[in-house]
């Protein structure tokens, strides 16, 4: 019986362990949409805000969708260091620009890094809730505002973001099977 409690312990020690990178490696590919977006967004919405520059943006997108539906990695978080935590971080950059997909950038650059097909979405995903977070913290204002000038119902914030986050969680799923099954071209 002793043996087995070890056994479970040392299995719940790795768990935490492999915890704890995940944090580590998420929060070093943050860094550069971060820096990048408390930096230049405003800068880029009011420069590339033609519907020229959203057709170069989503005209990207497909084009990396298509070589994301090519790659084929091995590589799990085991496996990942911080220069693939950042390079996906740096891809995260990319939906900076209008009409890049954010998930379409990351998903494509952590197979190109390697990641196995499982696990490339979920890290890109994971790595779009900081993001997320700050840019709701950075726009928690204009919101606000918003709300004040406009006379929106209160519950206006609270709904959108149920139906947000409804609709989020079956998109991650479809996207995560599209990428496990390889069919990202559709």
């Amino acid at each position: 019986l002793l043996p087995a409690a070890r056994e479970e312990s040392e299995a719940e020690l790795t768990q935490r362990g492999q915890y704890r990178r995940l944090f580590w490696l998420l929060l070093l590919g943050t860094v550069p949409a971060g820096v990048l977006g408390a930096l230049f967004e405003s800068k880029i919405e009011t420069a590339l805000n033609t519907p020229i520059y959203h057709g170069y943006g989503l005209l990207f997108t497909a084009v990396i969708l298509i070589l994301a539906s090519r790659l084929q990695g091995t590589r799990g978080l085991d496996k990942t260091d911080w220069r693939q935590a950042l390079g996906v971080g740096l891809a995260q950059s990319l939906a900076l620009l209008p009409g890049v997909s954010r998930s379409g950038s990351t998903i494509t650059a952590g197979l190109l890094c390697g990641f196995e097909r499982d696990f490339a979405p979920r890290f890109a995903f994971l790595l779009s809730i900081p993001v997320i977070l700050g840019g709701f913290v950075f726009k928690l204002k204009d919101m606000v505002e918003a709300h004040v000038s406009g006379g929106l119902d209160p519950l206006t914030y609270p709904l959108s973001a149920l139906v947000a986050g409804v609709t989020g969680y079956f998109a991650i799923v479809l996207v995560i099977n599209s990428v496990k099954r390889g069919n990202l071209l559709y």
